[in-house]
């Protein structure tokens, strides 16, 4: 029974070990990625993120990166895509980041509707957020313009 329990503690220490392992390379892929697309290397960046979600699929972090240097790119749906599977968090700042980067994709694909509504989406969670308010009457008055 103790052989049995040792080869137990060690079985359940490698797997914990193992986990952490990947979620500390994904972090470290994920840090090097933002690193990257700071100096405006962005092809270079999202390769490391596209690397990191390898090692943790479910970050949605990740989603939110990659949906920045889609958008750089000017890969607009692609972009949205990525920005919409990092909504599914209770990270309340992603989430508001988030939508404001919808907002964006939406005003660059021109849907200004849409980027309205999801800057107002943005608000609801960061009422404080001076550059979705500025935008949302940027694009009222764009819209009256028409």
């Amino acid at each position: 029974m103790k052989v049995f329990l040792q080869g137990l503690f060690i079985i359940v220490f490698f797997f914990s070990s193992v986990g952490w392992f990947w979620q500390a390379s994904a972090a470290r892929k994920n840090k090097e990625g933002t690193k990257l697309y700071n100096e405006q290397r962005i092809d270079e960046a999202l390769s490391k993120w596209r690397d990191a979600q390898i090692d943790s699929p479910d970050k949605k972090e990740l989603h939110y990166n990659i949906g920045n240097a889609l958008h750089e790119q000017e890969k607009y749906e692609e972009a949205f895509k990525e920005y919409e599977k990092s909504l599914d968090t209770k990270d309340a700042e992603l989430q508001a980041k988030t939508y404001y980067n919808i907002g964006n994709t939406h005003y660059r694909m021109g849907k200004l509707p849409e980027a309205i509504e999801d800057y107002e989406k943005t608000l609801e969670i960061d009422p404080d957020d001076e550059d979705a308010k500025y935008n949302i009457e940027f694009i009222k008055k764009k819209l009256q313009e028409k």
